[in-house]
Formats: structure tokens, sequence, C-alpha cells
């Protein structure tokens, strides 16, 4: 950490590392600074103080290198932040076959997945359940990720990879199998997934 002073401005200069959740921005809560007299002064921020709200806009990246930290994403960190809402990286392949975990995102994702990790694009494998592997995706991205051997057995015509989405760049879907009792089969749903997405359906 460093500081300037000029033209009775002062500009403070933070070395940003370590952190517990991993955005794309962070609210500044207060800064400390000396002065040109040599006295500390602390700034303070916030929606009811009066210099306002002040953030940092830079990105954050969590890897995942387990099925057990894929599971994670549903639980806040340990600063209350919702982990639906946080950046992430998979560094290697997930595989759900014998895990002792779920790997369901049960909530409205709003962060980051990036399955690429030093030109490698990681695979999550061996889903097999009654549910959608995300609930819905919504101002987010997932990017880089390969799927394989992922299995729906469910009478839900809203099942799916994800139910409801917004999906960016290079997703590609390999071994997609979902079994639907009754008539329905929802081409509506199967139709989004190969012309929207652009999607491998197998």
């Amino acid at each position: 950490m460093s500081q300037s002073y000029e033209k009775k401005v002062s500009t403070v200069y933070v070395i940003l590392k370590n952190p517990t959740s991993f955005l794309d921005e962070y609210d500044v809560s207060s800064i400390k600074s000396k002065m040109a007299n040599g006295k500390v002064k602390e700034s303070v921020y916030g929606e009811n103080e009066d210099l306002g709200v002040r953030k940092v806009n830079v990105r954050f990246v969590k890897n995942i290198s387990t099925e057990e930290e894929w599971n994670k994403i549903n639980e806040s960190d340990e600063n209350g932040v919702s982990g639906l809402v946080q950046n992430y990286r998979l560094i290697k392949d997930l595989d759900f076959a014998e895990a002792d975990v779920a790997p369901y995102i049960t909530g409205t994702f709003e962060g980051n997945i990036d399955g690429q990790y030093k030109g490698t694009i990681h695979t999550i494998k061996n889903i097999n359940g009654k549910f959608s592997l995300i609930k819905a995706l919504r101002q987010g991205s997932i990017k880089n990720l390969n799927i394989e051997n992922f299995t729906i057995n469910t009478d839900s015509q809203y099942a799916g990879l994800i139910e409801k989405s917004d999906i960016e760049e290079n997703i590609e879907i390999n071994n997609v199998h979902i079994k639907k009792y009754g008539n329905c089969i929802n081409i509506w749903r199967r139709m989004d997934c190969i012309w929207k997405h652009s999607w491998i359906y197998k």
C-alpha cells in the first residue's frame, strides 16, 4: 500500500489479494490516508455516509477442483455473499459417479463459470438424477465447458440441462439423455437447446 499527495488530492494505492468473495466489483467501506500535516484521516463510505458509495471494479475468480467445491456454489460464503452470484473456474474434471454430494445448482445463477484452465477445457460428467443441472441462469455466463453422460429421469416438461437460460459462448454437450413419461417430449425445450444456444444434443 502506498500514497501520493498532490494539489490537495491524496491518492492511495493498494494491492488486492486473498479474497473471500469472488465478484466483479466490491464496495469500499473505508480508507485511511495521511494528510499533508501528517495526521491520519479515515474516509468512511456507504449509503448512509456523507461520501456516498464507492466501488472497486476488479474481478476475482474461485478455482474449483472437487465435486464438493462445485456443490458449495449453492451456499453463501463467510461474508454472507451468495455463491450464486460469484465467479468460478474449473481447474480439473469433475466426476459425480461416486461423489458424496449432488451436482445440482438449485437456485438462479447470476455469476460466471469458465471450464477452461491453462488451455484445457474441463468436463463435468456422470450426472444421473431427476433434476436440471442448473435451475436458472440469469445475468451470467457459462463457457468453455464439456458435459458428458448427463441423464434426467423425470416426468417434468421443464427439466433440462438448464431450465431457464441466457448462455453465452462455446458450450458443448455430449451424450445427453432425457427420459420423459407420457406423450410429452417437450419439443420447445429441445429446439431451444439446439437452435438458440447451438448445443450438441444427443
